[in-house]
């Protein structure tokens, strides 16, 4: 076993920083891979890789900034070591070649180093680029024993058709990252959709019947958008719901959410515990779109809907419906203002009496 805490202070050859590690480095974190979770089909890679060189260890290994982290491992438990620790941060510096290492202790660059001198007692490493489209070696794959060896050519170039289905892998995942994120975004605002916010929604319930903690939706709807549409066109109204949403985004902290549910119509998913912090968010998203609207040239304003979930709902559907009603609450009493409550009891009582009765409108300060 390796040891938990690997400071990488020791004497040994440290491998030199590639001349395009900044593009080398941008091009590794644009996979999002670091820090994943274990994915089925790169452990098999390790599997394979490990029993057709007869290794007890195994490795897929990406070289960030000042660690190398194991996508996949056969035969160690940690995910990471130090850099400066890394036989694979040395084959990086010429991709065009293997790195093999047939003996670490007769090899000045890994003779005092603490995986050789120390646990597991690397003696042997072969170790293949992984190198993407654009020519940026991420990482390897890599094969490693505690006693001194070579491999034959039948496994060395097994281990290369390996190393280029880790990289295909590596692009199929990014696609398929980018088609879910497309998937769930608002092609004209950039706004993640209604399905997205629905979901980010059911995990918040779901969080909430773990933790109880409280959580707040805000509805909201634009005052005038019909009328900007029938006037100007429909571009003037697309440029209008741009900024609209650019308001919004601003006008909410970090921690909370925003999307296009389509339409003229916003949700925001904020994360409070109190009534009056719910409103003073729906207050400032208010203002920020009635300023911007001014300041584009835009006659429009939004009416808003909050509803603080003291207890879960059923679901996202019960739940949003119950902020839309208060919304609607809002725009019946004169729009451009904000009704908030807090959700303590039956659903479907709050969706009926929000829906007809204007008097719960609240102006948050």
């Amino acid at each position: 076993m390796l040891p938990q805490n690997i400071s990488g202070k020791t004497k040994m050859s440290r491998a030199p920083i590639p001349l395009n590690e900044a593009m080398r480095l941008k091009a590794l974190h644009n996979y999002e891979i670091l820090d994943s979770v274990c994915e089925q089909n790169f452990d098999d890679i390790t599997r394979l890789a490990a029993r057709l060189c007869d290794c007890p260890m195994a490795l897929i290994s990406l070289i960030d900034s000042d660690r190398q982290w194991f996508k996949s491992k056969v035969g160690l438990e940690v995910s990471e070591t130090h850099r400066d620790l890394s036989f694979c941060a040395h084959a990086i510096l010429d991709a065009s070649q293997p790195l093999i290492v047939t003996d670490a202790t007769q090899d000045c660059r890994f003779s005092d180093n603490d995986l050789v001198v120390g646990p597991p007692g690397i003696r042997f490493y072969a170790g293949i680029p992984l190198i993407t489209k654009q020519g940026f070696p991420l990482g390897t794959l890599c094969v490693v024993d505690t006693k001194p060896r070579t491999i034959d050519t039948y496994q060395l170039d097994a281990l290369r058709v390996l190393a280029q289905s880790i990289v295909t892998a590596l692009d199929l995942r990014q696609t398929m990252r980018a088609v879910g994120t497309l998937a769930l975004s608002d092609q004209l605002t950039g706004l993640p959709n209604r399905t997205a916010y629905l979901s980010q929604m059911s995990k918040s319930i779901e969080r909430q019947k773990r933790d109880g903690h409280p959580f707040g939706i805000v509805y909201i709807d634009l005052d005038g958008m019909k009328r900007v549409n029938d006037q100007e066109g429909h571009a003037a109204g697309d440029r209008l719901l741009v900024v609209a949403a650019k308001a919004i985004a601003k006008a909410v902290r970090g921690e909370d959410s925003v999307a296009r549910l389509g339409g003229d119509e916003f949700a925001c998913l904020v994360n409070v515990a109190t009534l009056s912090a719910l409103a003073k968010i729906c207050e400032r998203i208010r203002l920020s779109i009635k300023d911007d609207m001014l300041i584009n040239g835009f006659s429009a304003t939004a009416s808003l809907g909050g509803a603080l979930f003291a207890q879960p709902p059923k679901d996202e559907y019960r739940a949003i419906a119950v902020a839309d009603a208060l919304m609607y609450a809002a725009k019946s009493s004169g729009k451009d203002q904000c009704v908030c409550r807090q959700i303590t009891s039956h659903i479907d009582d709050h969706v009926s009496r929000f829906g007809t009765v204007t008097a719960l409108q609240m102006n948050a300060n």
